[in-house]
């Protein structure tokens, strides 16, 4: 079979890989895509199912259960570009995140797609649609498991399926050690008893966990979201009162130990019904409502029982144009670098900020709470909190934080102007972005000593030498002017790697800090 890049035949394979990034081959086992992300070739067969990893420079290929795309995101890009092609859909009916992006890059992409796919059997292909995470180890098992393709067939058995077959990365929670040929064993599981795969990945033996499962929808349901499930169905409390809601997806946020008490039924139904119930990420809202308490704890204030979204909101702004704003009090000293390394493109639309001062202007300039609280400055000084301003796909805050009872990097922020919702397309760089952050391990350990903890009380007089609570509420306007961030477009005609709709680059001025 011919190369798909004929100016590529008779390279060398690092040479193929570097200059077409993707392509199509066939051997005496069948085809194989293979595709090069930061600076690692990736090789995938459908029959048998299997991926295998090297370096560039290196020689040996090992298996991989981490392929840097998922397969449903690609069946969903190749049958959008199919119905544009047809002339059954047009561009403009797409929104941005399932858009086939029309660059000779992601042509040829899609065309050694297409062959790939041609060896998978319709019904698989079926069976990964809807899914925005861990698709590859599902299509491992599907391409080796008939029974788990009947196990598809329900939405229950649907995410037990997803379940089993991403159970490396459930069963480190569960275990200290993840066990050998979990792939095995998840066969396995697929033809017993639904009790016993549940307690295959630690799930409690009963039909409401199975039914609970089923309430995380497909574009949501992440290692992440089932250890959520646990933890809920573990609390008698936190099980009663979310068994009545119909999705459980933005209100898991909500159940926790510190947040529950402060909202009613009639709160976490209304989540539930938003219609961005059903997306991956996260609505503000939990966010919100831990900033709202913490300010009103800050001044003395008692947290109300909120009842609905939009009352929320309404407290949280008052208590945002009521807060002080944080002034040149702050030291501009920088903070610990960042552990994370922004590639040249990235930082064409996203910038670090670096000092107490820029968290300041980011959160005054995006109208929202990043600098406001003491927190946020004390855990960036020790090097567990990071935060950027990003311009592409939209202008957006994104902060990462390291969370010490989890013992893991999490996503603390990741919102517009006004805590607005931010866009699916920025969703594959904030995914890097973090898996970047969990690969670079903890942050150093740093004791909280007294000097630490007394020049952060000297940077923050209005705290009153209180660390432990936030900014106190003065009840008058201060005048300061919100401004909106001048963007600069720059046409460059660089693909950034972000689907928007266009070729600019965004830039932002962030101005003096």
């Amino acid at each position: 079979m011919p190369d798909p890049n004929p100016a590529l035949q008779g390279a060398s394979p690092r040479r193929r890989f570097v200059n077409a990034a993707c392509g199509f081959d066939e051997d005496d086992r069948g085809g194989c895509f293979w595709h090069l992300q930061h600076g690692h070739a990736h090789r995938l067969r459908a029959r048998p199912a299997s991926l295998l990893r090297k370096s560039c420079h290196a020689r040996v290929w090992r298996g991989s259960l981490h392929l840097p795309f998922e397969l449903s995101l690609a069946l969903q890009e190749l049958q959008a570009d199919d119905d544009v092609a047809a002339g059954r859909a047009t561009l403009a009916s797409f929104s941005l995140d399932c858009r086939p992006v029309r660059r000779p890059y992601r042509a040829r992409r899609r065309q050694a797609l297409r062959r790939f796919f041609a060896d998978v059997p319709q019904a698989v292909q079926q069976a990964l649609r809807g899914f925005t995470q861990g698709s590859y180890p599902l299509f491992r098992l599907l391409m080796s498991c008939p029974a788990a393709l009947d196990l598809m067939a329900s939405d229950d058995g649907a995410a037990l399926a997803w379940c089993l077959a991403n159970a490396h990365e459930l069963r480190p929670r569960i275990d200290d050690v993840a066990e050998p040929d979990l792939l095995r064993r998840a066969r396995a599981q697929t033809r017993s008893r639904r009790r016993d795969a549940l307690a295959f990945v630690g799930l409690p033996t009963t039909k409401a966990a199975l039914h609970a499962l089923s309430k995380v929808p497909r574009a949501a349901l992440d290692a992440e979201r089932v250890h959520d499930v646990i933890r809920v169905l573990s609390s008698p409390v936190l099980s009663a009162r979310a068994r009545h809601l119909p999705v459980w997806n933005h209100v898991l946020d909500l159940l926790t130990d510190e947040l529950h008490a402060h909202v009613d039924d009639a709160f976490l139904l209304a989540v539930a019904a938003e219609p961005a119930a059903r997306r991956r990420w996260p609505t503000p809202v939990a966010h919100e409502l831990r900033e709202t308490l913490q300010m009103l704890q800050g001044c003395g204030l008692p947290a109300p029982v909120f009842h609905s979204p939009a009352q929320l909101r309404t407290v949280h702004d008052d208590a945002l144009r009521r807060t002080r704003p944080l002034r040149a009090g702050f030291s501009t000293a920088p903070f610990p670098p960042c552990p994370v390394a922004l590639t040249e493109r990235e930082l064409r639309f996203a910038t670090p900020l670096v000092d107490g001062a820029q968290l300041v202007r980011e959160g005054r300039q995006m109208h929202h709470c990043l600098g406001s609280a003491s927190s946020h400055h004390l855990l960036a000084r020790t090097g567990r909190f990071f935060a950027f301003a990003l311009t592409k796909p939209a202008r957006l805050t994104l902060a990462v934080v390291w969370s010490e009872g989890a013992q893991r990097w999490r996503i603390y922020d990741l919102r517009g102007p006004a805590n607005g919702l931010a866009p699916d397309t920025v969703h594959a760089f904030v995914d890097d972005v973090l898996d970047r952050f969990a690969r670079s391990g903890p942050p150093p350990l740093v004791p909280p000593s007294a000097g630490l903890f007394a020049g952060l009380a000297a940077l923050l007089p209005d705290l009153g030498g209180d660390l432990g609570g936030d900014l106190v509420l003065d009840g008058f306007d201060d005048g300061v002017v919100l401004d909106d961030v001048p963007v600069q477009f720059v046409d460059d005609g660089i693909d950034d790697g972000i689907d928007d709709g266009d070729d600019h680059d965004h830039r932002v001025d962030h101005g003096p800090y």
